[in-house]
C-alpha cells in the first residue's frame, strides 16, 4: 500500500512539473497573469540572435531566478550542443549564476552571448513571477568555449606563453613556427583532461592546419645528372612562399642515400630550415654509388611530428594534418653517372711470399689492368715502388700519393697480396694467394672501395703456378671493381 501511494505521489509530481514547464514556455505562470507584451512573443531567429520568451513564478524572487536560470541553461545546451562540456556540476553552476545575473543588473559581472531584451517582475498574493524575452547569439557555442577556456586555462602561464609565441610568429608571417607552437599547446591542454581539453586541442590543431596550408612549396632547382663519388655543387632546392613572399624558418626532413661508416650504402635523414628568403637548399655530401636515385624533402621536423603522433590517437584532425604533411613531400629524382671508367687510375700492388718478404712481381697488377682496360677503364701500372705502401703508415702513403700524383691520377688502386700456402703433390704445385686492395680518391684521400680476395692455382711449374695465382687474383679484384666501383 505504501509503495502504491509512493508511486501516485511521483506521478502527480511529474504532472505538476510538466504543467509548470508548459506554463513557463507558453508565457502563463499560473497564479499571476502574464503581461500583454509577453503573451504576444514567440521563439524566432533574426540576424545573429535567437529570441525566446521564458517565465516562471514561485514564492520568492530567488526561487524564480533559480527556475529561470535552469530553463535558460537547458535552452543554451539545446542550441549550442555543448552539454558534454558542462557535465561537471561546478561548471553548470557557474553558467547558471551568470545567467541569473542578467535579472539583477547591479550584480552582473560577466559578458555572455546572451542578453535580456525585455523583462518584468510581478508580485501578487505572496508570489513572485518573472517574464523575460532573451536574445541568444548564434555564436553561443564559440563564446561559451572561450569562456570555459578562460575559466580553466586563463591563469595557466605555461599555456599562455606558448599561445603568445604562436601569435607573435603568426604576426611575423612565420606560419610554420606558429603552427608548431599551436601543436605544443594542443598536447598541453589534452593532457589536462578538462571537459574542454579535446575541443580546445582540436581547435589548436585546425588553426595549425590553416597556417600550414598557407605555405606554398615550389621546386627551385636540382641536378638531374651528377657524377658518382663526388660532392654535388648544385643544391636540391625548394622555396616556401605565401604569394610572392618567401617564408623563413620552415623545417624539412631530408632523406638521401649515402655511405655508412662501415662502407655500405644506406639511407640518411637530416633536418634543414628555410632561409630568410624561403629557400630550402640541400647539398648532397657524397655519392658513393651509381644509377637512379632521389632526394626526398618532407615538411615537418621530428619534434612537430612527435607532437602530431601524440595527438592523432585522440583527434582525427591531427591524423588528417599528418596526412597533409606527408602529401607535401617532394621527391627530386636524379641519375648518378659512374665516373670510374673515365678517370685516370693508377695501380700499385706489393707482392709477398709465404714469409711476408717482398717479391719482385707485378702479376696481380697486370691481371687487374687487363680486365679493367677491357671494360673501358683508364688504368696503368704506376712507376712507383710497391715497397712505398708499407714503408710508412697508410695516412702518410696517401699524403705522398696526393703530393706526387694528384696531377696524373684521379684514383689509385693499391694494396698488398701474398702467398698463403705453397705445396706440391702428384707432380703439381699448388699455390694459394690472397690480399686486400683499396681504391682511393687521390685528391681527397677518401677510400672509395675495399676488396679482399683469395685464389688457388695448380701447375707443374712452381714459377708458373705462383705467377698464375697472382694474375688470377688480380682478375678477381678487377671483376669486383668493375661491378661495384663508381
Amino acid at each position: 500500500m505504501k509503495n502504491y501511494k509512493h508511486q501516485l505521489v511521483k506521478v502527480f509530481s511529474l504532472i505538476i512539473f510538466a504543467l509548470l514547464f508548459f506554463s513557463c514556455a507558453s508565457g502563463r505562470s499560473g497564479r499571476i497573469d502574464a503581461p500583454d507584451w509577453f503573451l504576444a512573443l514567440s521563439e524566432s531567429v533574426e540576424g545573429d540572435c535567437y529570441y525566446f520568451p521564458v517565465s516562471s513564478e514561485a514564492l520568492s524572487r530567488d526561487a524564480v531566478a533559480d527556475a529561470v536560470g535552469d530553463i535558460v541553461f537547458e535552452k543554451i545546451m539545446e542550441l549550442s550542443g555543448l552539454r558534454e562540456f558542462f557535465n561537471h556540476p561546478e561548471d553548470r553552476d557557474i553558467l547558471v549564476e551568470q545567467i541569473k545575473s542578467l535579472f539583477f543588473p547591479e550584480e552582473q559581472s560577466v559578458t555572455l552571448p546572451l542578453s535580456l531584451e525585455k523583462s518584468e517582475w510581478l508580485e501578487e498574493s505572496g508570489y513572485a513571477a518573472f517574464f523575460g524575452y532573451f536574445c541568444m547569439k548564434t555564436d553561443v557555442a564559440e563564446k561559451l568555449q572561450e569562456s570555459l577556456a578562460e575559466q580553466y586555462f586563463g591563469d595557466d602561464d605555461a599555456l599562455n606563453l606558448i599561445l603568445d609565441e604562436s601569435l607573435t610568429a603568426e604576426e611575423q608571417g612565420l606560419h610554420y613556427q606558429s603552427a608548431g607552437f599551436l601543436l605544443r599547446a594542443a598536447v598541453y591542454v589534452l593532457a589536462s583532461e578538462t571537459p574542454l581539453s579535446r575541443s580546445l586541442a582540436d581547435k589548436y590543431v585546425l588553426k595549425a592546419c590553416e597556417l600550414l596550408n598557407k605555405i606554398e612549396i615550389k621546386i627551385d632547382r636540382y641536378p638531374e645528372n651528377v657524377e658518382a663519388n663526388s660532392k654535388v655543387e648544385t643544391p636540391f632546392s625548394l622555396r616556401c612562399m605565401e604569394g610572392i613572399i618567401g617564408i623563413r624558418d620552415v623545417e624539412f626532413l631530408v632523406q638521401y642515400r649515402g655511405k655508412k661508416r662501415d662502407g655500405s650504402i644506406g639511407t640518411f635523414e637530416v633536418r634543414i630550415v628555410s632561409d630568410v628568403d624561403g629557400y630550402v637548399s640541400f647539398y648532397h655530401p657524397f655519392l658513393p654509388f651509381a644509377g637512379d636515385s632521389e632526394v626526398i624533402l618532407t615538411l615537418g621536423s621530428r619534434d612537430l611530428r612527435t607532437n602530431l603522433r601524440q595527438l592523432e590517437e585522440k583527434l582525427e584532425s591531427a591524423a588528417n594534418l599528418r596526412t597533409y604533411l606527408d602529401d607535401q613531400s617532394v621527391s627530386l629524382p636524379f641519375t648518378v653517372l659512374s665516373s670510374a671508367r673515365a678517370v685516370p687510375t693508377g695501380i700499385v700492388v706489393l707482392h709477398t711470399d709465404v714469409t711476408g718478404a717482398s717479391l719482385n712481381s707485378s702479376e696481380t697488377a697486370t691481371g687487374l689492368k687487363e680486365v679493367l682496360q677491357a671494360d673501358g677503364f683508364d688504368t696503368e701500372i704506376m712507376n712507383l715502388s710497391p715497397l712505398e705502401i708499407t714503408s710508412s703508415n697508410e695516412a702518410s702513403f696517401l699524403r705522398d700519393l696526393k703530393a706526387t700524383y694528384s696531377g696524373q691520377y684521379t684514383r689509385v688502386i693499391f694494396g698488398v697480396v701474398g702467398i698463403n700456402n705453397f705445396e706440391m703433390g702428384n707432380d703439381l704445385y699448388k699455390v694459394e694467394t690472397s690480399g686486400v686492395l683499396k681504391v682511393v680518391d687521390v685528391q681527397t684521400g677518401e677510400i672509395l672501395m675495399v676488396s679482399e680476395m683469395r685464389k688457388s692455382v695448380e701447375s707443374k711449374d712452381s714459377t708458373l703456378a705462383m705467377a698464375a695465382s697472382f694474375r688470377e687474383l688480380g682478375k678477381a679484384f678487377a671483376q669486383e671493381m668493375k661491378d661495384n666501383l663508381y
